[in-house]
């Protein structure tokens, strides 16, 4: 396959997570366990794992700098707890991360990536972190009014993508909760998209400029 061809993958995310939700289902009610809960995590592990894979097979192909890293659910590594972690009053702040790239690089950005089926699933958590850093980096009077402390010593762009299962993008409230993000994309291709909002495939784009060659 091209890199092209590859890109066109992510713009079908939504197909491979719609296909394995009826199975995820069924062996979560097999092992008794909470079937929504089972169904929510395992498709969100799929998406934030195949997506890693898409870009890693671009990467091989040249697309992407050699540099890069994909890191899928990546809660405790290291750049997050330097750079993710945000303090107020003394009370530790970090992002929803399903997604962690970045370059060896010195100087060059993190890109921290959220991804939800829906714009229901805690997408409102992730942007008012994204408000949070953006006060602690230039808003001086609020960073001393609520105690922020923040390491701000390396770039972050924070992406936001979603399969958008239930046509949340149409609503004006989720439109506006989106325009805090540095990047939003659609991993969908049967769907029109809004403006501020891109197809996923154009992610590798994104990431290139980011990380050129």
């Amino acid at each position: 396959m091209s890199p092209s061809q590859y890109h066109r993958l992510l713009d079908r995310m939504y197909l491979l997570l719609r296909k394995c939700e009826p199975n995820v289902r069924k062996i979560a009610r097999a092992n008794r366990k909470d079937v929504e809960q089972a169904g929510v995590s395992v498709v969100g592990d799929l998406f934030a794992w195949g997506t890693a894979y898409v870009l890693q097979l671009i990467q091989a192909e040249g697309f992407l700098s050699p540099y890069l890293s994909f890191h899928p659910r990546p809660k405790k590594h290291d750049l997050i707890e330097k750079y993710g972690t945000i303090q107020v009053a003394g009370e530790i702040l970090k992002p929803d991360i399903d997604l962690l790239i970045y370059s060896n690089k010195p100087g060059t950005p993190l890109v921290f990536v959220n991804m939800k089926t829906s714009l229901r699933e805690r997408a409102g958590q992730t942007h008012r972190w994204k408000m949070v850093l953006d006060i602690a980096l230039h808003c001086k009077q609020l960073k001393e009014k609520y105690e922020l402390k923040y390491q701000g010593e390396r770039p972050i762009k924070f992406a936001f993508a979603t399969t958008n299962f239930y046509d949340e993008l149409n609503k004006p409230q989720q439109r506006a909760n989106i325009r805090f993000f540095d990047f939003v994309y659609l991993a969908r291709d049967d769907r029109p998209i809004p403006s501020s909002v891109s197809r996923f495939s154009q992610l590798p784009e994104d990431l290139r400029s980011l990380f050129p060659l």
